[in-house]
């Protein structure tokens, strides 16, 4: 009975045990092990990817979108602006220049500057160049009377009119250019220089 028992209970217990031991190892091993590898695996994976994306992915897609939309915006900006420029400088200078700024002048010109130069130079022709002229022609008048007067009493010998006049107009375009050579002004000049150049004996002897 003992050996019976001793074979038994060695032969039973250790196909229990071992079999035990074997299915609690299996289960554990296909369950447990699994699960907690299955899980860390998933979380390696999970972290890595949540990292790989964060860190490459994201950088790599902002740095594209960035470096594309600072690209496409400024070249677009550069092309837009500069075209925009370009047409806004041939549109002003080309079309609104010559057209208002030169019709402006135009009329400025022909409205402001000619009515003032028309003014002027009836003003000028009205008081300055008409009383010289009329001062200038009494004066060369009486000068060519007083003097053919003069050599016609003081002269021993008569004097025809065309001598006297040719002598006459000589000397006064001497005294004429002297007198606007020093002075640069057309009728300025003095009246009595002219007679007392005219009057010298010189002058008298070409009367004469």
């Amino acid at each position: 009975v003992r050996s019976f028992v001793r074979s038994y209970v060695r032969t039973y217990l250790c196909s229990f045990v071992s079999s035990f031991v074997r299915y609690f190892v299996r289960l554990y091993v296909s369950t447990i092990v699994r699960s907690h590898i299955h899980r860390y695996v998933l979380s390696l994976v999970r972290s890595f990817v949540r990292s790989f994306v964060r860190t490459d992915v994201c950088r790599c897609f902002r740095s594209f979108i960035c470096t594309s939309v600072r690209t496409y915006i400024h070249s677009f900006v550069r092309s837009y602006v500069r075209g925009f420029v370009r047409s806004f400088i041939r549109f002003f200078v080309l079309s609104f220049v010559p057209t208002y700024i030169l019709a402006f002048v135009r009329s400025f010109v022909r409205s402001f500057v000619c009515s003032i130069v028309r003014s002027l130079v009836r003003s000028f022709v009205r008081t300055y160049v008409l009383t010289n002229i009329r001062s200038f022609l009494r004066s060369f008048v009486l000068t060519y009377v007083r003097l053919f007067a003069l050599s016609y009493v003081r002269s021993s010998e008569r004097t025809s009119v065309r001598t006297f006049t040719r002598s006459f107009f000589r000397a006064y375009v001497r005294t004429f250019v002297r007198s606007l050579i020093r002075t640069y002004v057309l009728f300025t000049y003095d009246m009595r220089s002219f007679d007392r150049s005219f009057v010298r004996p010189s002058v008298w002897s070409v009367v004469r």
